[in-house]
Parts: C-alpha cells; sequence; structure tokens
C-alpha cells in the first residue's frame, strides 16, 4: 500500500511519517524507511505484536503533528 502511494503519488517515503497507536504502525513505518510517532492513545503501544522503539512518543495526535513540524523546521 505505501509503494503504491509512492509510485501513484511521487511520495518521498524518507520524508514521511506515520502516526499509529500499535507496535505494527512502527514496524510498517520502519520497514517503509519512514520515520514513526507513537501515540499513547488507543493501543498506545501495548498490542506487544514486536518489540520495536518509535522514533518519537505523542500525549495525541495534535501533539504529533507539533512533533512533526518541529522537526521539518529543525531540517530547514
Amino acid at each position: 500500500m505505501l509503494t503504491q502511494a509512492r509510485d501513484e503519488l511521487n511520495i518521498v517515503l524518507e520524508k514521511s511519517w506515520i502516526i499509529g497507536d500499535s507496535t505494527r504502525d512502527v514496524l510498517t513505518a520502519k520497514n517503509a524507511g519512514m520515520k514513526s510517532i507513537l501515540v499513547k492513545t488507543g493501543f498506545a503501544g501495548r498490542d506487544g505484536n514486536y518489540l520495536i522503539d518509535s522514533d518519537f512518543i505523542a500525549e495525541d495526535l495534535r501533539a504529533a503533528v507539533e512533533i512533526i513540524l518541529k522537526e521539518i523546521s529543525s531540517d530547514c
């Protein structure tokens, strides 16, 4: 699905992010070369399917967006 989006929409995965609440989301980001943010809502990573650490942890979606904006501005 990510490779299809990359190909059809010209997305640069290495400059993209996945925000999710499960270890599967974090693993997907890692496998695609993307940065990951685990949010503390929903499963909050407690699903325990994979032993993997996210790049960032955020309280909620709003905080995740703030992390991305901060990281993007520091890259410039």
